[in-house]
């Protein structure tokens, strides 16, 4: 059982096209963390701060998977704005899910160098 497991893994890392949106999602989620807190002052309003992640994510969603595509340039574009426009959506959900389920985490997951709790 855990080899088919280490061969399905094998599989998808082998793959080019899911190598792609993986690292671009991944690049998404980090970047998105980091960059939300270096790139604006604190700010204590919640509809200000989705949408600056909602900005940084979209580009750090494009641009690794327009990069990475090994297809066409036109195939390319269309799963970098895939990417690009899931990127806050897939940033939401894992945090949100992490936070829940692990809120001891928050503090230490968090980039964030304004903490009022220092």
């Amino acid at each position: 059982m855990l080899q088919a497991i280490l061969d399905t893994l094998n599989a998808a890392v082998a793959n080019p096209y899911f190598v792609a949106l993986g690292l671009s999602l991944v690049i998404s989620l980090a970047g998105t963390q980091w960059l939300k807190f270096r790139l604006v002052v604190p700010v204590r309003y919640a509809s200000y701060h989705r949408w600056w992640v909602r900005v940084i994510s979209l580009p750090l969603g494009f641009v690794p998977t327009f990069l990475l595509w090994p297809g066409t340039p036109a195939e390319a574009a269309m799963w970098g704005l895939a990417a690009a426009f899931s990127g806050p959506f897939v940033y939401k959900v894992f945090m949100s899910t992490l936070y829940k389920f692990f809120p001891h985490l928050e503090d230490k997951t968090s980039a964030n160098p304004w903490r009022l709790d220092e």
